[in-house]
């Protein structure tokens, strides 16, 4: 979380004045007992302001979610997962670039390897956010790690 926080004090300089960050972490999450692969959440939050803000006019939003929610698989085990959301306001992404694109072929090569040592799976989506009129109004990425995944 330290280097992300330098990271984005440094682009904020490169956005404007017109850039707002918010950072949600719910409440009672202590950051140090996340298991997260290295790097992730810093990929995901460049590629928010690279390909998502970067030359996009207008106010700029950054938003960063971390939550804990119960593992979703169809089991009542109680097994909980750390979810964490990067989301912005630009432009969107071309779904049929994305595979071009360097960190997130990081994120799902890691995720494809881990995951076939695992039971519980790592989930990660991305889309565009549209409004009500199917209008493009960003990009949201989100990342789900099992408690007691192995890497």
């Amino acid at each position: 979380m330290d280097y992300l926080h330098k990271y984005i004090t440094l682009e904020r300089y490169l956005l404007g004045d017109d850039f707002t960050f918010r950072l949600d972490i719910c409440e009672g999450l202590d950051m140090s007992t996340i298991n997260m692969p290295s790097m992730f959440l810093q990929i995901l939050t460049e590629n928010a302001i690279v390909h998502g803000l970067k030359g996009w006019e207008g106010h700029k939003e950054l938003s960063i979610s971390i939550t804990r929610q119960p593992v979703n698989d169809g089991s009542s085990d109680g097994v909980m997962q750390t979810v964490v959301t990067v989301a912005d306001n630009g432009p969107g992404f071309n779904h049929l670039r994305l595979k071009k694109k360097t960190g997130l072929g990081v994120i799902t090569q890691t995720i494809a390897v881990t995951n076939q040592r695992n039971r519980r799976k790592m989930r990660f989506d991305i889309h565009n956010i549209t409004d009500t009129e199917g209008k493009v109004k960003g990009c949201q990425a989100t990342l789900a790690v099992p408690d007691g995944i192995r890497y």
